[in-house]
């Protein structure tokens, strides 16, 4: 069984993140950004019984009625995919309840994190080339609401 908790930024900083799991687009996201998700009513922690955290998510509002996903797996969420899927697809359900937008990015060689998003039917719509500060090419993703 997982619990979802208000995400703080030590949730993040504690995590095991898998490197094989998402680990291209996880790199870049700076430790000052998970601070500042703190108290953001969409942005969850998931952890199993004992506490052990399982995945970070959230849905971060990035302009008017577009949301931005992101979703962080650490060590032994595998355990717990079928909960984790369900917990997942209702909170895009309730995010498109008040975004007309949802948006992903990730970068081009991570096919995991790309077919994730895709599993959750999300739509690639174009490249951003040279997005980071290493000149990392991501694909932009996206669910619209209705669409």
């Amino acid at each position: 069984m997982i619990r979802a908790l208000n995400f703080e930024a030590k949730h993040y900083l504690d995590m095991e993140v898998e490197h094989f799991l998402f680990a291209g687009s996880i790199q870049t996201m700076p430790e000052s950004f998970f601070f500042r998700l703190a108290g953001q009513p969409h942005v969850h922690t998931l952890c199993n019984e004992e506490g052990t955290v399982l995945m970070v998510l959230g849905l971060v509002s990035v302009g008017v009625g577009v949301g931005e996903v992101f979703i962080l797996p650490a060590k032994g969420w595998v355990y717990h995919t079928i909960e984790i899927c369900r917990y997942i697809k209702e909170q895009l359900k309730n995010g498109l309840m008040f975004q007309h937008r949802i948006q992903a990015k990730c970068r081009v060689d991570d096919e995991k994190y790309y077919r994730f998003l895709e599993m959750f039917g999300f739509e690639r719509e174009g490249l951003i080339r040279h997005f980071d500060i290493q000149g990392n090419d991501y694909y932009l993703y996206s669910i619209i609401s209705g669409g």
